[in-house]
């Protein structure tokens, strides 16, 4: 008699194999989603203070000449930069959104050189999901 197909206990030890290495693995891939994730937040980073830049070359005679207190410094809202076409709308991981309230750029005039800092909140639901410290950038105006 001859019996093609797997006894019971292959498929057994098959799937504990299986099942130890879903186990093995896991942690790599939750880090290797939240690694990614952590890329598109550097990313927008980055796509904020180059959209700063090309809003102050537009409107350098201006921009520090309205500063009220007499300092340096301007912020460039999130909203500044989406109205002027110079950055697109955060669309980065799923249910995410960004707080306009606490996105900016401040740039800052020190002997002709400019220096940019920003601050990049995104949140999903309720909770701040980026930054995950607390390190908070006020505005200079």
């Amino acid at each position: 008699m001859n019996n093609k197909g797997f006894t019971l206990t292959e498929l057994i030890v098959t799937m504990a194999i299986i099942g130890v290495i879903s186990l093995i693995s896991l942690p790599a891939i939750t880090e290797l989603q939240k690694s990614g994730r952590q890329a598109v937040y550097e990313s927008y980073e980055k796509v904020l203070v180059n959209g700063a830049k090309l809003y102050v070359d537009k409107y350098d005679r201006d921009l520090f000449v309205r500063n009220q207190t007499g300092s340096q410094c301007v912020v460039i809202t999130y909203d500044d930069l989406v109205n002027e076409n110079l950055i697109k709308e955060y669309n980065g991981n799923k249910g995410e959104t960004i707080d306009k309230d606490k996105t900016f750029v401040n740039a800052t005039k020190e002997n002709g050189k400019l220096k940019y800092n920003f601050s990049l909140y995104v949140n999903k639901g309720n909770a701040i999901v980026y930054p995950t410290n607390n390190n908070t950038l006020t505005k200079c105006n």
